[in-house]
């Protein structure tokens, strides 16, 4: 897992470590001052934001080069799509990356609205979520967040919409569980046959919101 590599590099520089990638997946969390902090920040010199900084430039030098799409992705998009769904990005990456990484993948046809970062406040992409959802023409019931952490349910709440967790990236499928999120999966294959076939996800999905 890249980020979970990147992050690992940047601690062991720095006198701090993760136990394993289990450990992570089981802690992993936002904001990451608390992750860090249980790992032991208070026993290095450096600052939350120095080492926030050091993995920003590690994670942006290599992710293009060593990260692909999950499987099928296109494919689930592309389905998405022919539904008549709309689907948008809501990220903490910086707006300019985040445009530049969708062309390189050659993803960014499937996508209304892509919003990155603007700030650099831990509240700043839930104000950006609040802006989405007031500019889309559908009831929050019709609207469904899909990611992958803890913190992204937890968006989802704050927002009053759906959620749907996909447990491929940087929290495991126990911590997940305990969220209660409505609907958690092990693979990106089996998401449309959820959005459109569980009784779960009712009324009909008019929007996504891809974090």
């Amino acid at each position: 897992h890249f980020t979970f590599l990147r992050t690992r590099e940047v601690l062991e520089t720095n006198g701090l470590d993760i136990p394993s990638f289990e450990y992570y997946l089981d802690n992993f969390t936002y904001p990451v001052e608390d992750f860090l902090v249980l790992l032991g920040i208070d026993k290095v010199s450096m600052s939350v934001d120095t080492l926030v900084e050091e993995f920003v430039g590690l994670y942006n030098e290599g992710f293009r080069v060593n990260c692909t799409l999950h499987p099928g992705v296109e494919i689930i998009l592309s389905k998405i799509k022919e539904e008549g769904t709309r689907q948008h990005i809501l990220s903490a990456r910086e707006q300019e990356l985040l445009l530049e990484d969708l062309h390189h993948y050659g993803i960014r046809k499937y996508f209304d609205n892509i919003l990155g970062s603007e700030s650099t406040s831990r509240y700043g992409k839930m104000t950006q979520g609040r802006k989405l959802i007031a500019s889309l023409a559908a009831e929050p019931s019709e609207i469904v967040l899909i990611g992958d952490t803890v913190h992204d349910f937890m968006v989802s709440r704050e927002l009053g919409i759906r959620c749907i967790l996909i447990a491929t990236g940087n929290n495991s499928r126990k911590r997940l569980f305990e969220t209660g999120a409505d609907i958690i999966i092990q693979k990106h294959e089996e998401l449309p046959s959820y959005l459109y076939s569980s009784p779960r996800m009712t009324p009909a999905t008019k929007e996504i919101i891809n974090l």
